[in-house]
């Protein structure tokens, strides 16, 4: 199920490419020239993921569930931090950030606006990287590959509204109008957003409550333990 998993995440900007691609090669180049910069935040936030998950599953294995609860926390507010940190600078560095890796007068509008579409998740996705390894090393590999696959299915099906416009279909004898919002590139990543929106709460509501010794409340303290987050950084730097 990981790696199902994982293949089911980075299916999400192929799928983009590819029904983006019908509407011409500048729809193609503003969805693959934000590939990079969109891999290289989730490989920084996987290593947050990596930083908390283990510190949950050596607490689980010391017997300590107390640890384990706090360290759970740490991760929602680390999270929701990395992911605001990155939302502020992805959308302050979309309308350059294109033309950086050399797109093209004509692609650049809709590379800055898939990029700032897309990046509007980004909070959501945080919680999404960080409690899909909370939840693989508490031994719960199935829900992260439901929420991912679901995500996936989200996003093609919007996709499916949002890139194209108002169209006629022929199907079976019947003529049939499917309505669409006609946004291109834009409409591929508010797609997107709103399928990483739907895979990163669930994610965050299922790793805060995965049974009853490890059941986290919002009420709760979520002050930042320095230790907590200094032994993150030292697990997830790398």
């Amino acid at each position: 199920p990981a790696i199902i998993e994982q293949v089911l995440v980075t299916m999400v900007s192929y799928a983009d490419t590819a029904m983006v691609g019908v509407l011409g090669a500048a729809g193609t180049a503003a969805v693959s020239v934000n590939a990079a910069p969109i891999w290289l935040g989730n490989g920084l936030m996987t290593g947050v993921g990596i930083g908390y998950s283990v510190q949950v599953s050596n607490a689980i294995g010391a017997g300590d569930e107390t640890r384990a609860r706090q360290v759970i926390r740490q991760g929602v507010l680390a999270a929701l931090v990395v992911g605001i940190v990155g939302l502020v600078i992805y959308q302050l560095l979309a309308g350059v950030l294109p033309g950086w890796l050399g797109a093209e007068p004509d692609v650049l509008p809709q590379a800055t606006a898939y990029l700032r579409c897309y990046t509007m998740a980004m909070p959501f996705t945080a919680c999404g990287y960080v409690f899909s390894a909370i939840l693989r090393c508490m031994g719960n590999t199935r829900a992260p590959l439901y929420f991912n696959t679901g995500a996936n299915l989200i996003n093609v099906i919007l996709n499916f509204f949002l890139i194209y416009p108002t169209r006629t279909t022929h199907l079976l004898g019947a003529t049939l109008t499917l309505p669409g919002a006609g946004l291109g590139a834009a409409g591929a990543a508010v797609a997107s957003s709103i399928a990483l929106v739907f895979s990163g709460i669930a994610l965050l509501l299922v790793g805060m409550r995965q049974g009853e010794r490890f059941r986290v409340h919002f009420r709760e303290c979520f002050r930042p333990d320095r230790s907590i987050i200094l032994q993150a950084v030292r697990l997830g730097g790398p």
